[in-house]
């Protein structure tokens, strides 16, 4: 499971991507400047880029400070 995030990590410049093991999610936190952070989470790689690609449509303030996908 790390290495899928590394791998997405690679693709997706505009996201921060990794597994949480504890947690047994992929996380993803937005790397452009957001008033509040954009982090998104999802138990499989395909929902999280779906997730990720809604935060981008939003402007990046599909969050307003909390997690996405919870």
């Amino acid at each position: 499971m790390r290495a899928t995030a590394a791998g997405l990590d690679l693709v997706e410049p505009a996201w921060v991507v990794f597994y949480g093991v504890a947690s047994r999610r992929f996380w993803a936190f937005a790397a452009w400047p957001a008033a509040c952070p954009v982090i998104v989470d999802s138990v499989n790689v395909d929902d999280l880029r779906n997730r990720m690609r809604a935060a981008e449509m939003a402007g990046g303030n599909l969050t307003g400070g909390s997690v996405v996908g919870r």
